[in-house]
């Protein structure tokens, strides 16, 4: 077990050497993008008053910083010869565009998951006092089991959303937060 960790901690150190970042003047990560042809910059169903970049293009961003820390900040660098001036302002605002509809998404999904644990939490509270007054009462002993094993359900489910679920999408918020902020450059 040692030696494949020890194994496995290697082969991150080779990888992090072999893909060093560079950062710009501002300590913004650099990330390179070389455009030979633009034609599928855009979602080919994007409006043009509300553009958004392809999936292809997003699924790249996001694969380049997927193992990055969600604080980073990002300077994204598009080498292309076939980008005009106008179209450049259409790209980046189709970038931010792009992941400010993502960060509205795990926002309504966090709201949604805030509101499911308190309910989820709720009930299993009332179930666990209906035990206890079970227990006063005299009752079935199984009875009084399985509203304990459903209480406890309930609450768990809670917290597993609230601690795990809804960790993950403010994680991936401060991400899209600084997707949205990121420069681009046009070289």
């Amino acid at each position: 077990m040692k030696k494949r960790l020890k194994i496995i901690k290697e082969a991150i150190e080779k990888n992090k050497k072999e893909h060093q970042f560079k950062y710009d003047k501002d300590n913004r990560l650099i990330i390179n993008m070389e455009i030979q042809n633009d034609d599928n910059f855009l979602d080919e169903f994007s409006r043009t008053d509300y553009p958004i970049i392809s999936t292809q293009i997003a699924e790249y961003i996001e694969k380049v910083t997927t193992a990055l820390k969600p604080t980073e900040k990002y300077t994204l660098r598009i080498h292309s010869d076939c980008i005009d001036e106008n179209e450049k302002m259409i790209y980046t605002k189709a970038i931010k565009n792009y992941y400010m509809d993502k960060y509205i998404v795990d926002n309504r999904k966090l709201k949604n998951d805030r509101k499911i644990s308190a309910f989820l939490g709720l009930i299993g509270i009332l179930i666990l006092i209906f035990v206890i007054i079970l227990e006063y009462q005299e009752n079935s002993v199984l009875w009084m089991r399985v509203f304990d094993i459903v209480a406890w359900v309930f609450i768990w489910e809670a917290v597993d959303i609230m601690a795990f679920k809804c960790k993950e999408l403010r994680i991936n918020q401060l991400k899209y937060l600084n997707l949205i902020d990121m420069n681009i450059e046009y070289i």
